[in-house]
C-alpha cells in the first residue's frame, strides 16, 4: 500500500513517536478491547472501526497479491478474541472452580501446551 501511495503521489501521515508509543501501550495494556487513539480524529476509536478502515485501505493491495482471505481473517480474530482473551478465560474459570492463583496459572500453561500441540 505504501508503494502504491507513493506511486500515486500520496503519503502516509507521519506521527510523532510519542503518539505511536501511546497506541502501542494501549494495545499492550488493553489488547483490542479498549480501542486505540485515532490521531486524525483526536479520539479513542473502537478497534473494530480501525480494522475496517485499514482493511479498506489495503483492499486493492490484498486483491493484487491474492491474499484477501488471509487479510480478512483479522475479522475472525476480532470476533472470537485473541489467545490472550482465551488465556484469561482459562485463568478465570480455574479461579471460579476454586483453584489457587498458582494452580490457575498452571491451568493456563497447560492450556497453552495443548493448543500448541494441537494438530502436531
Amino acid at each position: 500500500m505504501l508503494w502504491r501511495l507513493k506511486r500515486e503521489n500520496q503519503r502516509w501521515r507521519l506521527y510523532a513517536r510519542m503518539l505511536i508509543d501511546e497506541n502501542r501501550w494501549r494495545a499492550q495494556r488493553y489488547g483490542f478491547d479498549q480501542g486505540l487513539v485515532d490521531f486524525g480524529k483526536g479520539a479513542i476509536v473502537p478497534y473494530a472501526a480501525l480494522l475496517e478502515e485499514i482493511l479498506a485501505l489495503i483492499d486493492q493491495d490484498a486483491r493484487y497479491f491474492g491474499c484477501v482471505d488471509e487479510v480478512l481473517h483479522a475479522r475472525d480474530i476480532l470476533a472470537r478474541g485473541t489467545s490472550a482473551h482465551r488465556q484469561l478465560a482459562v485463568f478465570d474459570r480455574a479461579l471460579s472452580e476454586g483453584a489457587s492463583r498458582h494452580d490457575a496459572l498452571v491451568a493456563v500453561a497447560d492450556w497453552l501446551i495443548e493448543e500448541t500441540a494441537r494438530g502436531i
